[in-house]
């Protein structure tokens, strides 16, 4: 994996935006997403960086699902027809809607990379993140149903600084503390080196992480709760609005925490 493997594309279909990685993009050889955005092509951009597709906008996010984790969730079967027209478009195999087999508490674990962060936030291989100043940093890939579990790795803690994980919403202001500030209405994050849950919902967990230690976050969007685990092990859960968040993340004062990859679901 490199830097340009990661590199984040912006996509405007039929009208609705979203965005995601060139890998994600790139996934299925031989697709039009692939042969588009491989590197072989010159795409033209709107002013705003976006590249335009002229399909259905709303079937997208399934096609996108689909590249991103390999199954289509609980796709309404009513959208069959249509999305076969769409996979057929973008040259990619249709599942057949496999994930009707997929069982209800199936938790989808991505590999994380970061997306949106601010100057002044710093990036390592795309998963390690480190600041001075207060910066929240969100995910390249979001999500609005399923289970989603993810986690981070506390790496350092000098005196007078913290770490925050959790989620945010597209709109979240980049410097304010996650869970605090313009971020409150509807984003949450859990100071995982101590025992405090900030953001749209308050609370706490019952132990804070070490350095060395791994904090877990398992998003459910089908009982729209957020829940937090130290080393596999569940020690709080909060209520959640119904909305599409990213994995977000917060360091001050020198703090270093890692985005963990090809983890494994608490049992």
């Amino acid at each position: 994996r490199n830097a340009e493997s990661e590199q984040i594309i912006k996509l405007n279909v039929g009208g609705t935006k979203y965005s995601t990685t060139r890998e994600t993009l790139c996934k299925l050889k031989g697709t039009m997403l692939e042969i588009m955005f491989s590197g072989r092509h010159s795409i033209l951009q709107d002013k705003e960086g976006y590249h335009f597709i002229d399909r259905d906008g709303d079937l997208f996010k399934y096609v996108l699902k689909y590249l991103r984790d390999g199954h289509l969730g609980r796709c309404p079967t009513e959208l069959e027809d249509n999305l076969k027209d769409e996979f057929d478009f973008y040259g990619i195999n249709w599942p057949k809607l496999e994930a009707k087999n997929v069982p209800l508490n199936f938790i989808n674990c991505p590999n994380l990379v970061i997306g949106r962060k601010m100057e002044g936030t710093t990036i390592i291989d795309g998963k390690t993140i480190t600041s001075v100043a207060r910066r929240t940093c969100l995910a390249s890939q979001s999500f609005s149903s399923g289970k989603h579990y993810w986690e981070v790795r506390l790496i350092y803690t000098p005196g007078q600084s913290y770490a925050i994980a959790g989620i945010a919403t597209i709109d979240t202001v980049l410097n304010t503390d996650l869970g605090g500030g313009y971020n409150n209405r509807t984003n949450v994050g859990w100071w995982i080196d101590g025992v405090t849950v900030y953001g749209a919902v308050s609370g706490k967990v019952k132990q804070s992480c070490s350095p060395g230690q791994n904090a877990g976050f398992l998003l459910d969007l089908d009982s729209d709760t957020l829940s937090f685990y130290l080393n596999k092990t569940k020690v709080g859960e909060v209520p959640i609005a119904h909305l599409n968040y990213y994995p977000a993340f917060d360091t001050l004062g020198g703090s270093k925490i890692t985005i963990l990859h090809n983890v494994l679901p608490p049992h």
